[in-house]
């Protein structure tokens, strides 16, 4: 048979074939990734060290001669295969001519290996993982990990990295796998002439195919479909959650631990064992682990609440309610700590150090933002919410942070999209500070916690890197006792009751009452703080609005049984009249209109309960517009208001 009829002999031999060319050479070709097959050659008893690459592109097969010819030419024999150039061609043309059933060796290698990347990403994924969607429709997956489960929403960068890492890890085994059967075949190849280095030697083992772009959007894609359409509807948590009657906390640690707490107390549970299942961001931090024997006496040092004894009491009891609260899922409402003072109050230091003991984050706090889209970001990303520094609150952000603080919760539309909308319906705890007022909006008052923090004399002042090795130091044991008082108000929050003196966020006055004695603190610490708290709302709440006093004195000359009457247009016009103060009356705090004056007491409904003042709308209709009743009730009156 001359040169030119020579055609190389294929042996197919479990998931490889095996070409016979010229001069003693011999290639195994075998499956590697979706466009590239693995090559090994070797002539008697010299192995090459197997390469991967497209054998019908001239630069691969170029490079496989190159190789050959470096590792096959004997001394004083420079052309001891003289055919491999020719051979390698003949081997590429075989490997792509298609047979009688319309495919080629290469289309069998690849079925031989099984399924494309994308088929075998979506296989890891649905082996690997328990998909399943919120009650948003939103797409997510419980992983397996180091002995433990993480979750992940499938449309996030820490997904597609899991999906990614778990590829390569089993990809790692399979070429494992193969690296072993090629040294298998090379000690076979050299017979007696093998020597201890080839099994001794460390396995060169080729690195995983990279996963192409569209591969792992096309997978991502039908996993979102198959959690959304098949899979179970569960909820997923940020940082703290409820169960049975217990509460986890989430440690936000690699083990992905969490404390549990119930009323026999608090401990801490593996990540397999959680019965929750939390998702994290990447600005959250990992909290410490708590430690027993603790006080929060020790956090009290820390801050900076000052010294004048009711003041201090009461400033105290409300910051600790905060904390036990914003531990505290499905707790009804979140009240809003709004922390007050001028320069050297440390009220950002104290904001912090409060934000760092319950929910650590990169970030501890924002200074600025400009619509719902920026707090939506921010809430779906800490449980905590924060404002540093704020001089005043614009209409939308504070009436945002009401919806935070009792649940109401919001919608924006999806990015790039005409119609979808992201729905955020939880309820997240908030921390601001500023200098002045911050809070003035009624509603908004309605639902804060005023602290005013006192200014720090220069004795008392320190330096912020000690201060901080000192929480840190302490904050284990702070936790520990923040911890001991919640299980204590799971054993005692049912007994707790409030009768005859339910404040607006009865919820959260009743839990605060629960934790109260496990925190150190008297009986009724709290409910002085809070009636004190809610007194000094309604004061800021009025003074923004300079017409209460005239209506509060219309209001006092009517009781219940012979109550004023009249629409919006008839009040203003007698509030006008009871006014005599000109220039307030041409103020812009002043309203000009009906409508004007309508909101303003929806506004300060609340406020005006606080002092007795009753605004009810008539239900039956008027031709001359909607009317309303005011008057007086005199038992209504808020105590210390």
């Amino acid at each position: 048979m001359s040169n030119q009829d020579f055609t190389p002999s294929v042996t197919e031999q479990d998931d490889e074939y095996i070409f016979e060319l010229r001069d003693d050479v011999f290639v195994a070709v075998r499956f590697a990734s979706e466009k590239k097959l693995r090559f090994q050659m070797w002539r008697k008893a010299t192995m090459l060290p197997a390469d991967e690459g497209n054998i019908f592109t001239q630069s691969f097969r170029d490079r496989l001669i190159e190789q050959a010819r470096a590792g096959f030419n004997e001394p004083g024999k420079p052309d001891a295969i003289p055919h491999i150039a020719e051979d390698i061609g003949k081997m590429a043309t075989i490997l792509g001519a298609r047979g009688d059933d319309g495919k080629s060796l290469h289309d069998k290698l690849t079925e031989k290996e099984g399924p494309s990347i994308t088929e075998r990403l979506i296989t890891l994924a649905e082996e690997s993982a328990r998909l399943f969607h919120t009650p948003e429709k939103v797409a997510h997956a419980a992983c397996a990990r180091a002995g433990h489960i993480e979750v992940y929403e499938l449309n996030t960068r820490d997904f597609r990295m899991w999906l990614r890492s778990e590829f390569r890890r089993r990809e790692r085994e399979r070429l494992e796998a193969i690296a072993r059967a090629e040294r298998e075949r090379a000690i076979e190849a050299a017979g007696a002439l093998a020597s201890s280095d080839m099994t001794d030697a460390p396995l060169e083992v080729a690195r995983p195919p990279a996963i192409p772009p569209q591969a792992l959007t096309t997978a991502l894609g039908e996993l979102e479909a198959t959690a959304v359409a098949e899979g179970p509807e569960e909820e997923v948590h940020l940082r703290v959650a409820g169960h049975d009657g217990k509460i986890y906390i989430d440690l936000a640690n690699e083990k992905w631990e969490a404390v549990e707490i119930s009323k026999d107390g608090w401990k801490i549970v593996s990540g397999d064992a959680v019965p929750v299942k939390f998702v994290r961001s990447n600005v959250m931090k990992a909290l410490p682990h708590p430690t027993r024997g603790g006080s929060v006496e020790e956090l009290r040092r820390l801050l900076t609440l000052g010294d004048d004894g009711v003041a201090t009491r009461d400033a105290w009891s409300l910051t600790l309610a905060w904390l036990v609260q914003s531990l505290r899922p499905n707790g009804g409402q979140y009240p809003v700590l709004v922390l007050l003072g001028g320069h050297g109050t440390a009220k950002s230091t104290t904001s912090e150090m409060l934000r760092e003991l319950v929910d650590p984050a990169v970030v501890l706090h924002e200074h600025t933002l400009s619509n719902v889209r920026e707090v939506y970001i921010e809430c779906v990303a800490s449980w905590v919410f924060a404002l540093d520094n704020i001089s005043s609150l614009p209409d939308w952000l504070s009436d945002t942070v009401c919806r935070l603080a009792t649940g109401g919760g919001f919608k924006t539309r999806t990015l790039f999209t005409n119609r979808d909308q992201e729905v955020f319906k939880a309820q997240r705890p908030v921390i601001m500070n500023g200098i002045s007022d911050v809070a003035t909006r009624a509603d908004l008052l309605d639902r804060a916690l005023l602290v005013d923090l006192p200014v720090i004399p220069e004795s008392g002042r320190k330096y912020l890197e000690e201060l901080w090795a000192d929480f840190y130091k302490h904050q284990p044991a702070i936790l520990g006792a923040l911890f001991d008082a919640m299980a204590a108000g799971i054993r005692n929050v049912r007994e707790v009751d409030l009768s005859g003196r339910l404040p607006r966020m009865a919820d959260f006055a009743r839990w605060a009452v629960a934790t109260e004695r496990a925190l150190g603190m008297e009986e009724d610490t709290f409910m002085k703080a809070y009636a004190g708290s809610r007194a000094n709302a309604t004061e800021t709440a009025l003074e923004e609005a300079p017409i209460w006093r005239v209506l509060f004195d219309l209001a006092r000359r009517h009781s219940e049984p012979k109550p004023w009457e009249g629409n919006m247009k008839h009040l203003l016009a007698e509030l006008n009249v009871l006014e005599t103060d000109d220039a307030l009356k041409r103020s812009k705090h002043w309203p000009k209109t009906e409508r004007g004056l309508s909101e303003t007491v929806k506004r300060l409904g609340p406020a005006f309960l606080e002092l007795g003042v009753h605004v009810e709308r008539v239900s039956k209709s008027h031709r001359e517009g909607r009317r309303y009743r005011l008057f007086f009730r005199e038992e209504d009156v808020a105590q210390d208001a």
